[in-house]
């Protein structure tokens, strides 16, 4: 099946089983791949895309548990951005559905109230956009300005008081009576190719230590020390250190310059005094010190640890 979301499976989860006020709220998430049918013309890059792969969520909820859920999934999400170094240059816009008067507007003022309350304890600043109305409630995007100054949507937060109702899910409250739930689509990360391509720009390629591919490329001064390179590169990914060697028949220069511009954070040069216990370390500013194989795992797994 190539599912274009996430939406109907989660919905079809939620009503497998009957549900009372007391389980909720009830939250789903997962990691998917889904697929949209983009023209081809409107493709670009990993910025939009016919296949990706999303960190997608559905909560399931009274309307009294609007503002809970909405920080909880937001303290989420808060964290992963900061974590990945994305929680500056990005920006806040609140849509409101323009729904009739009676009980969906008052539900929709509910959580519009409930996201504000929110925002204002937590001295987040938005925008509030009545020109992109969302037609289902409540919506929350997250948007981040590139270094170009172009303003793409990272994620977003959704309160749909429709699903219920369209999809025939419900629960029983208080009283004893059916009721549809509120439904709040969220993600922590949005679509990671996307979130990828921000960080890729964000950091001009220079990912930092945690997030490279290649953490750290040992390089053979000459033929004889290949099985010392290989040695050393056993024993860095021994310790989750993630590692290449190029033991290449080119000169030192060269394969030092073929590492800088693939941006490798840090470069081992292995040779006679390597051999003997002190490795030659450059790292992405090009300084070069020397230190001993224990102090240089013990200083990178310090560095990635930050971040885990």
């Amino acid at each position: 099946v190539l599912r274009p979301s996430t939406c109907p499976f989660h919905y079809r989860v939620f009503a497998s089983s009957l549900k009372s006020y007391k389980d909720l709220p009830v939250r789903y998430s997962e990691t998917a791949t889904v697929f949209r049918r983009e023209a081809s013309g409107e493709t670009k890059e990993l910025i939009r895309l016919r296949q990706f792969t999303v960190s997608d969520g559905h909560t399931f909820m009274s309307e009294n548990q609007m503002e809970d859920e909405f920080e909880n999934s937001l303290e989420l999400t808060q964290y992963v951005l900061k974590t990945i170094g994305l929680e500056k240059g990005i920006y806040y816009v609140l849509e409101t559905a323009d729904a009739e008067k009676g009980k969906s507007r008052s539900s929709i003022e509910k959580c519009e109230n409930a996201v504000k309350k929110v925002f204002d304890k937590k001295g987040i600043s938005y925008i509030k956009n009545p020109s992109q109305l969302n037609s289902n409630g409540v919506k929350v995007k997250i948007f981040n300005r590139s270094y170009y100054g172009k303003e793409e949507e990272l994620l977003s937060f959704s309160f749909d008081f429709q699903a219920g109702k369209n999809f025939g899910l419900s629960y029983i409250d208080e009283k004893g009576k059916k009721k549809n739930p509120v439904v709040l689509h969220r993600s922590s990360i949005g679509c990671y190719e996307k979130t990828l391509a921000t960080l890729i720009e964000r950091y001009s390629g220079n990912l930092p230590l945690w997030l490279a591919p290649e953490q750290v490329r040992i390089l053979s001064v000459s033929e004889k020390y290949c099985e010392s390179v290989k040695e050393l590169r056993f024993e860095l990914v021994k310790n989750k250190i993630r590692a290449t060697f190029d033991v290449r028949s080119e000169k030192t220069g060269k394969k030092i310059r073929d590492a800088v511009l693939e941006k490798v954070p840090y470069v081992l040069l292995v040779g006679d005094k390597e051999e003997n216990g002190l490795l030659s370390v450059r790292n992405a500013s090009g300084n070069v010190f020397k230190m001993s194989k224990e102090q240089f795992i013990e200083k990178l797994s310090e560095e990635i640890g930050k971040n885990k």
